[in-house]
């Protein structure tokens, strides 16, 4: 008998408000928008200067890696994995464009569902004893000791106008 799908709007407010506690308890504070337009939850940090870090969340009831070939540039990329079974939820963070190398390394891009627009690319079911798990995402599996220096690595503050690691450019002068 096959399983009833689960509401998909409640896996992934259960994975929203789960990563949120994670983020709470590390002193990051987090900002819910009020609109949905690709931007999932915001979180800061304010120290010296405040530094903000716009999150996408993808959430599932297994084990998936998703990325989007146009959308979410800049952004922090957080997959949950295993919501429904609290003692296995488990966190994966990375930018946007870790993503995308991960797809490029695998040669997911020739692929027609990510050459489209709007294309995307979505590998389900990835074994923790898998070559793909151990090569691009164990390293990247958070902890409590991780989510800070993770928001604070790919945050922006308002002195910069991108999101990129690299300084801003000085203009040239005359």
């Amino acid at each position: 008998m096959k399983k009833p799908r689960r509401d998909p709007q409640l896996i992934e407010i259960a994975g929203r408000n789960w990563l949120v506690s994670q983020l709470i308890q590390c002193g990051i504070e987090v900002a819910t928008p009020e609109r949905d337009k690709g931007v999932d939850l915001i979180a800061y940090v304010e120290t010296q200067r405040f530094r903000a870090c716009r999150i996408q969340i993808k959430v599932s009831t297994g084990s998936a890696f998703v990325a989007h070939r146009e959308q979410y540039d800049g952004m922090l990329m957080v997959y949950i994995w295993h919501i429904d079974k609290p003692q296995e939820t488990v966190a994966f963070a990375m930018r946007t464009w870790q993503a995308r190398r991960i797809i490029t390394a695998n040669r997911w891009d020739k692929n027609q569902a990510w050459k489209r627009k709007n294309g995307y690319w979505r590998k389900s079911r990835v074994a923790v004893d898998s070559e793909f798990y151990k090569r691009y995402l164990q390293d990247r599996k958070m902890d409590m000791k991780k989510w800070k220096p993770t928001i604070l690595g790919a945050s922006t503050s308002p002195a910069r106008k991108d999101n990129r690691s690299a300084p801003p450019r000085r203009p040239k002068l005359p």
